[in-house]
């Protein structure tokens, strides 16, 4: 069975989302949710996708993506120096040399990626973290402090910043932390006077530019 053939019986199960645990999951549901997060993974399928022109979230995904969180208890995954408590592996478990060659990406140490995540070839991940259902395109780099949310959907050639600015007022006697967006300015840029307007260009950008 191909993997999108799994739709109906993840629509149906989501349907009955509160009663299901990892006691009560029948095997057909459970069987489903693994094999849509394994296409996840190894980038089969994606939560969302460009078709005609239009980017169309496949919700169904984002169901098995929810309900594999309902089906795992949580367990204890040993890493050097610590160890996790989660319901989510990590991607990179058992990973060799070679395995991550072929994958064609680089990590450094304090990347945390969960499996269900997927990365395009020539991605870098620097001490950061990308959810379950995120997929990260070519030429990425999820740089330091950096978080990549369940699902979200990163384009190619993007540099994901973490951290925060520190602006000073004038006298020295005040700062504070905030965000930086840092964007091309350009004649349509300049035209535009609202920070809500400015973000909704730069995401428009982004989706044209993925």
């Amino acid at each position: 069975m191909s993997v999108l053939d799994l739709q109906p019986i993840i629509d149906e199960a989501f349907e009955n989302l509160a009663n299901i645990n990892s006691k009560t999951v029948s095997k057909e549901v459970k069987d489903a949710i693994e094999q849509v997060i394994d296409a996840l993974d190894s980038g089969v399928i994606r939560v969302a996708e460009k078709k005609d022109g239009d980017w169309v979230t496949n919700q169904w995904i984002k169901k098995a993506v929810l309900l594999s969180f309902r089906i795992q208890d949580n367990f204890l995954t040993e890493v050097p120096g610590g160890a996790f408590y989660d319901k989510v592996p990590l991607k990179f478990d058992g990973y060799s040399a070679e395995k991550f060659a072929q994958a064609g990406i680089r990590t450094c140490p304090g990347c945390v990626v969960r499996r269900g995540a997927y990365l395009e070839p020539n991605t870098i991940c620097l001490p950061s973290f990308v959810n379950i259902g995120a997929h990260v395109g070519s030429g990425t780099m999820v740089d330091t402090w950096a978080t990549v949310g369940s699902c979200a959907q990163v384009g190619k050639n993007v540099h994901i910043a973490g951290g925060a600015g520190n602006l000073s007022s004038k006298d020295g006697k005040y700062s504070l932390y905030t965000a930086i967006i840092v964007k091309r300015v350009d004649e349509k840029t300049c035209s535009k006077v609202g920070l809500n307007e400015l973000l909704r260009v730069a995401q428009e950008e982004a989706h044209i530019n993925a």
